[in-house]
């Protein structure tokens, strides 16, 4: 299966953010920002905290296949695709449909 991806996939943080600033809180003379991830102790390893993921999204597939048909609804159905935008051909002299 081939696939044309449309948009990447992203994973987003959880930052600790801490500000700084001299003067007034309303208007501030000078300020700073610094923000890292927050990370959890997990034994051996520290964890990141991901607050929301968003997964790739595909454009097409070319579902490249030996045998019978169902290569087109697999595709679809495993990369969420609707079947108008996949493609499927015999590999050598096999046969799809």
């Amino acid at each position: 299966m081939l696939l044309t991806v449309d948009t990447d996939g992203e994973r987003q943080l959880a930052q600790n953010t801490e500000l700084r600033y001299s003067g007034s809180a309303t208007a501030p003379e000078d300020y700073s920002r610094t923000s890292e991830p927050v990370l959890l102790d997990g034994g051996d390893r520290e964890e990141t905290v991901v607050t929301r993921t968003a997964y790739p999204t595909y454009r097409g597939a070319l579902v490249v296949c030996q045998g019978g048909p169902g290569g087109r609804e697999a595709g679809s159905h495993r990369g969420g695709i609707r079947l108008d935008r996949t493609a499927q051909r015999p590999r050598h002299r096999g046969k799809c449909q």
